[in-house]
Order: structure tokens, then C-alpha cells, then sequence
């Protein structure tokens, strides 16, 4: 069964939550202004996530975290085209990483694709039943309750954040280099 709509209509943790208690498996595809997001389900659960915002892929984490440097990304992601491999398992066989520390930036990526959704007021969204991609993921089995409770947490400190900084002039900046020698 696909079911589509809007999430101003039917926000976005109604959505999990119906899938989860629905125990659906399939693909939920959300379409913002800017980016578009999926998020795969296994029995209810979250197995996956996909993004097309670079700040969300894998690569951003792996070099954002020091595992790392932007050229070596460049080298194993063109390895994972020649070798049509996950990234993760790339980095593995290369002795880079151990499964755990893959895993590990895998659901804090998939967590955080996650929790930004929570703060979306629009996007279309459309879910078809047992479609799941082609290609070979890290998959995960992460249940909506976390992401509903910590996601709502997460966005109730934003907007709370948001009420005292209502824009980037509010931020404090250093004003001048502190002297060290004059704190003694």
C-alpha cells in the first residue's frame, strides 16, 4: 500500500509512528525545498537513510570525525564506483576502520538525518510498501521511539535556542585575543 501526502498535514513523527506501529517495511521518500531524504524500514524499524544534503552523507562524517582527510575520501569513493562496495566495507577490508567504528558513524549519520526531519514544517512525502534499493547498506535496526522522543527533545532546544538568538547578529564573537599572561 503507498500512501502520500504533506507533513504540514500529517507531521513527521505521526508518520513514524504509523509506520512503526504498522510494522511496515518499504521506503519513505520525503521531498523538501531543498533536499530530499529516504528512509528505509525493515518490520517498523529504521534500517537505513539516504540524503541527497552533503552535509548527511557518510563521506561528511568520515572526514568531519578524522578518519579521513578529503583527498583519501576522493580515493575510496572512487574505489566504491570501480568495486561497486559499500564505502564502510571499503574502509574495513583497507584496515581503516573496524566494523564497530563503521557501524557507529553509520547510526549517528542515520540518526541526525533523522532528527533534522523533525524540524521540517513542509515536504512531501510519499511511502511504497517493500520497496528497498538494489544496492547492498550498512543495515541498521533502529527503533522510532528514539527518534521520536530524542528528535522532539532536539527541536524543543532549537526553537528554545531560537527564541534567544533570533538570528546570526546575536551570536557572541571574540571581540579581541585574550592575554594569558595577564590571568596569572
Amino acid at each position: 500500500m503507498a500512501i502520500s501526502g504533506n507533513i504540514r498535514t500529517m507531521p513527521f513523527p505521526d508518520l513514524m509512528q504509523w509506520i512503526s506501529m504498522s510494522r511496515k517495511t518499504g521506503t519513505l521518500v520525503i521531498k523538501g525545498q531543498r533536499f530530499t531524504k529516504k528512509i528505509l524500514f525493515t518490520d517498523g524499524t529504521v534500517s537505513a537513510v539516504t540524503s541527497n544534503n552533503p552535509r548527511e552523507h557518510l563521506g561528511y562524517y568520515l572526514v568531519g570525525w578524522g578518519y579521513l582527510s578529503e583527498a583519501e575520501l576522493q580515493g575510496f569513493l572512487e574505489r566504491q564506483r570501480e568495486r561497486r562496495m559499500m564505502l564502510g566495507e571499503l574502509l574495513v577490508q583497507a584496515g581503516r576502520m573496524t566494523r564497530d567504528d563503521v557501524t557507529r558513524v553509520v547510526q549517528v549519520k542515520t540518526e541526525q538525518t533523522i532528527f533534522d526531519l523533525m524540524l521540517w514544517d513542509e515536504g512531501e512525502f510519499f511511502f511504497v510498501d517493500d520497496n528497498q534499493p538494489r544496492r547492498e547498506f550498512q543495515e541498521l535496526a533502529l527503533p522510532v521511539d528514539h527518534f521520536i522522543f530524542e528528535g522532539a527533545r532536539q527541536a524543543d532546544e532549537r526553537r528554545r535556542m531560537t527564541d534567544r538568538i533570533p538570528d546570526s547578529q546575536h551570536v557572541p564573537r571574540v571581540a579581541r585575543q585574550l592575554d594569558l599572561s595577564k590571568l596569572e
